[in-house]
């Protein structure tokens, strides 16, 4: 097994081909991504493995919601 991912493990995981689109999708996925000199970007294994996806909310947050406090 590599240290990082592959360009097309990349690619499988973001859907998107430009790198910069790649390190957003990623981004947003709560993955910790960098890009190389080359330009390519590059996801450690060790930053998917630690990596915890947040807890689903158990309703929508709606706009509504903004001014309320959680305890309501």
């Amino acid at each position: 097994m590599t240290v990082a991912l592959t360009t097309e493990e990349i690619y499988k995981i973001t859907h998107k081909v430009q790198p910069a689109a790649q390190l957003r999708h990623l981004r947003r996925m709560g993955v910790r991504a960098e890009r190389r000199a080359d330009g390519t970007v590059c996801v450690l294994h060790a930053c998917l493995a630690s990596n915890k996806a947040p807890a689903p909310e158990s309703k929508p947050r709606l706009k509504s919601d903004r001014g309320q406090t959680a305890h309501t």
